[in-house]
């Protein structure tokens, strides 16, 4: 069945076999990401809100399918965030801490870049703080919205504590 899920998502079927609603995990984590593969932001959040089953891939899915919502920018507090991004963002945030997936490597890296997407970098800075070990993204968060001093000193702080994790090594 795995093959024909591919092929519908490849061919833009995006009609779901009923079968689905009875969750197999592959099934569903293969439908999210190929809807957020395909641009289809959406669907993709409204398949994950009716998956059955969850795991981690499932929550990175989550995530990934709110960084492909199209909106702007909006003045929040003095500064500019993407809301509905970002509060679809920490609801699969939370969902996924409740399940115990909050220490997951995979998935904090995935909740920083969505959280610097949309340009919540305090929210991206809980999560990296949070982790045992250090990984690049932050930085690159930093640098994607333009405060690469900011990433630089961070990248000096973390290297000296010697919790930076070598992700590209």
């Amino acid at each position: 069945m795995f093959s024909l899920e591919t092929l519908w998502i490849s061919v833009g079927a995006w009609l779901v076999p009923d079968e689905f609603s009875i969750g197999c995990l592959v099934s569903w984590n293969t439908l999210l990401v190929g809807y957020v593969d395909n641009e289809e932001a959406e669907l993709a959040l409204e398949s994950f809100a009716s998956a059955t089953t969850a795991d981690a891939f499932k929550f990175v899915a989550g995530l990934k399918a709110c960084s492909g919502l199209k909106e702007e920018a909006t003045s929040f507090d003095g500064k500019m965030v993407i809301v509905d991004s970002l509060e679809k963002g920490m609801a699969i945030h939370i969902q996924a801490a409740e399940k115990g997936y909050e220490r997951d490597e995979f998935l904090s890296n995935t909740l920083m870049d969505i959280y610097a997407k949309c340009l919540s970098m305090v929210e991206a800075e809980r999560v990296f703080r949070s982790m045992p070990c250090h990984s690049p993204v932050l930085m690159l968060g930093y640098v994607d919205n333009s405060q690469a001093e900011v990433a630089l000193d961070l990248f000096s702080q973390i290297k000296n504590s010697g919790l930076f994790q070598m992700l590209w090594l």
